[in-house]
């Protein structure tokens, strides 16, 4: 979505790519971008009330973090 790219923009604009973004990331780590929502909260359009939604963090993403701090580790 727009706001997707939005954000992929500026984090490597900041130098700080989302790892798995073929386009903006040099990392080829993962398979998918490693971007994420783990809360989230909306208006609903018509009651007006806030909506919450929780999402675990998706186990090739902790996979792929843990995998990234051990080599470091290694440097």
């Amino acid at each position: 979505t727009g706001r997707t790219h939005q954000i992929r923009v500026h984090l490597k604009e900041l130098l700080s790519p989302i790892i798995g973004d073929k386009l903006y990331s040099k990392k080829t780590i993962t398979k998918r971008q490693m971007l994420h929502a783990k809360d989230l909260e909306i208006m609903h359009p018509i009651s007006n009330k806030p909506i919450q939604f929780s999402a675990p963090i998706p186990k090739d993403f902790m996979k792929s973090y843990k995998n990234l701090i051990n080599d470091k580790k290694k440097l």
